[in-house]
């Protein structure tokens, strides 16, 4: 299953509350979340209100804080001021059962829950999990969201993610050994062709990668694809433009026993019934019927006659209320079929709305196009490199960070891939600055003015910016910024611009980050993205807009105890499947079995926001040690590059924080073994650099 990232967004949260409890005791209370929902606590069962149980199943799978306001808007989304009042009788009748959510009466409410995921990772072997997993129930069972549109939606992704935790194969706590890697002149992937020229080098590169991604969806459809159908059921598909969906689906439904039938999506029902019935005509190899009425019905026989099928609605997204009315009569039908809707992620959320009556457990998912992984480039990709270098893993992490695992950037970088960022080829410049168009429409000159800006800038910076560059109408007074306003806005919705702040603190090894809504910085999510934005612009306006925007807290050498580098005679293996999670700043995770790699593109001379990566030890440890390989550092003047800080003392982060000095220069290359004395709650690597990709193993705790 595509896993979604991790990131939650909370209203007021601090970046406190993003990392690990120092607790080594088992939680108290209990919460079973496969089937119907159960609270237990040391004296049994525990009786609480339906909003106390929501509550609560909220709060467990979480796991971080959420402010009062946030949980009252939650539970009673009609009521206003009254919503706290009743969340404080909640909270008060939970308190007398033994749960205290808000130690002296914080703002914050925080639970600390056992639930079957932790079962499952506790589990001594695979089979032991298997078995544990074949008892569970459906997640969520009896999960009430109260009629709030956002909680129900919540819940139809906690749904997928207990889902895949449960299917999720048996992984041994700690380090695992290397993944084997091929011998030299193997390939991992189809046979490698003779080099050509670069179109054909593209074409080849394409194919593998599609079968890829179509081999990395095919167990999730499968499992959420259920044989034979008792009724039709709807899958959102997810991805940017360029990122192969329609490809992958061509690959991937006849593996499934479904015939494809493709439609474009329309805000008229007249207009996209139409064209169903010529393109299922065409499937069945058979006249199209001539349009004699308007009905839903008169597509009804050729559905029939179809088989099991699947639906196809490119650009969903134009679906309106009046169009999305065929969508209903489909999945009302007895009969095998399979709806697929492909959106883009600005238009998910419009796209879950209109079809939001059909969300119902089983019969509707949501799926993201994954991004493509190291382990993805065969050596028909890498067809136009030397063989030597081909063959190094180096390479293809390279590549995943040039090109940041999107498939159209691949396809069109592979074949001039080298060590140093090079131009952006015409061809992805168009597709990229094609892909703001179509969310912005006119105001892409705006939003490339912005794209000159280097690093994170706040709103205010931005509102500056365009009156400066001109792209910016003059309005009466208290107006004027509106418009920039507005375009902000459209360009957060559209997944264009993200917010980020100077310092990303995520928890391990769960790879989550809390960023709080009211995030004081901007930035582009993707600096590919950025890059083709700003390039459009003359070389005098770059220049003028060359100015410091995003303070980041000093990083300080301190006098205490050092880490210790040693140099590892055994390589350490990087190969092996693995999950990207994309972190706000540029920064990407790739969880693999045997640990983790951080990864960043950027740009010279830009302000990069550090990362923050929080392990927590077990009690009583007060010795830690990571293996880790530097593969690639570019950093500025004012980057910290990497170390291990002391970890902040409770409340406000300090200005400076304290970093233990290496004992020799961290060096790219080889991987090497850091250890040191704990000295806080938990073991925190910090990494700030432009251009970074760090491997890291499992740490251990003594």
């Amino acid at each position: 299953m595509i896993h979604e990232v991790p990131l939650t967004t909370g209203q007021n949260a601090g970046y406190e509350s993003s990392t690990c409890s120092s607790s080594s005791l088992r939680p108290a209370i209990r919460i079973t979340v496969f089937g119907a929902l159960q609270i237990t606590g040391p004296a049994g069962s525990l009786k609480v209100s339906g909003r106390a149980s929501t509550l609560l199943a909220y709060l467990a799978l979480e796991g971080t804080p959420l402010h009062r306001s946030k949980a009252a808007e939650l539970l009673w989304p009609s009521m206003g001021p009254l919503a706290l009042r009743n969340l404080r009788v909640e909270l008060t009748a939970l308190r007398r059962q033994g749960v205290e959510l808000s130690p002296n009466r914080s703002p914050f409410l925080k639970l600390e829950a056992r639930t079957e995921l932790d079962d499952l990772a506790a589990a001594p072997n695979a089979a032991a999990r298997s078995a544990l997993a074949a008892t569970l129930g459906r997640p969520l069972l009896t999960f009430n969201d109260h009629g709030n549109a956002a909680l129900s939606t919540w819940a139809r992704r906690q749904r997928q993610r207990l889902t895949q935790a449960a299917q999720a194969p048996y992984r041994p706590a700690g380090p695992v050994a290397p993944a084997a890697q091929p011998e030299r002149g193997a390939a991992s992937g189809p046979a490698v062709p003779p080099p050509g020229s670069g179109q054909a080098i593209r074409s080849r590169a394409a194919d593998g990668l599609v079968d890829w991604l179509a081999a990395r969806l095919l167990p999730d459809v499968q499992a959420y694809v259920r044989t034979p159908s008792v009724r039709p059921q709807l899958l959102l598909y997810v991805g940017r433009p360029g990122s192969g969906r329609r490809e992958t689906l061509e690959r991937l439904l006849p593996q499934l026993g479904l015939k494809r039938v493709e439609v474009t999506a329309a805000p008229g029902l007249n207009e996209l019934l139409a064209a169903l019935e010529v393109n299922l005509a065409a499937t069945l190899g058979e006249a199209p019927p001539l349009p004699e009425s308007t009905e839903l019905a008169r597509v009804g026989p050729l559905l029939m006659r179809a088989g099991p099928l699947a639906i196809v609605l490119r650009d969903a997204e134009r679906l309106s209320r009046e169009s999305v009315r065929l969508i209903d009569f489909l999945m009302g039908l007895s009969h095998p079929l399979l709806v697929i809707a492909l959106t883009t992620p600005a238009g998910q959320a419009g796209l879950e709305g209109l079809l939001g009556h059909h969300d119902q457990p089983g019969w509707l998912q949501v799926i993201h196009a994954p991004a493509l992984t190291p382990e993805s480039l065969d050596a028909a990709s890498l067809v136009a490199l030397p063989a030597a270098q081909a063959q190094h893993a180096d390479i293809r992490f390279e590549a995943i960070r040039q090109t940041e695992g999107f498939l159209a950037a691949i396809r069109s970088e592979l074949p001039t891939l080298s060590s140093a960022r090079g131009r952006l080829s015409p061809n992805l410049k168009r597709t990229l600055r094609a892909e703001v168009a179509v969310a912005l429409g006119d105001e892409v000159a705006a939003l490339q003015t912005l794209a000159l800006l280097p690093g994170p800038f706040t709103e205010a910076t931005a509102q500056g910016t365009l009156h400066q560059a001109g792209n910016q109408p003059e309005g009466p007074s208290g107006l004027e910024h509106r418009p920039a306003r507005g375009l902000i806005r459209r360009a957060l919705q559209a997944c264009i611009l993200e917010r980020v702040d100077s310092v990303l603190a995520v928890r391990m090894p769960e790879i989550q980050l809390r960023l709080p809504d009211s995030a004081p910085l901007l930035c582009f999510r993707s600096e590919l993205q950025r890059a083709a934005l700003a390039g459009s612009l003359d070389a005098d306006v770059r220049q003028s807009l060359k100015r410091r925007l995003c303070v980041v807290p000093v990083t300080a050498q301190s006098a205490g105890p050092e880490v210790s580098l040693t140099p590892l005679t055994a390589a350490l293996g990087v190969g092996g499947a693995s999950q990207t999670h994309h972190l706000p700043g540029g920064y990407a995770v790739l969880a693999r079995e045997d640990g983790w790699t951080v990864m960043r593109l950027g740009a010279a001379g830009h302000t990069v926001p550090r990362l923050e990566l929080n392990f927590t030890p077990p009690a009583h440890a007060s010795r830690w040690q990571l293996q880790l390989r530097l593969q690639r550092l570019d950093r500025g003047p004012e980057d910290s590059g990497i170390h291990v800080l002391h970890s902040p003392s409770a409340g406000q982060r300090p200005q400076v924080l304290s970093a233990r000095p290496w004992s020799q220069p961290l060096e790219e290359g080889a991987w090497v073994q850091a250890a040191g004395d704990l000295s806080g709650r938990h073991l925190c690597l910090s990494v700030q650099a432009s251009d970074v990709i760090l491997h890291l193993g499992h740490p251990q705790f003594s």
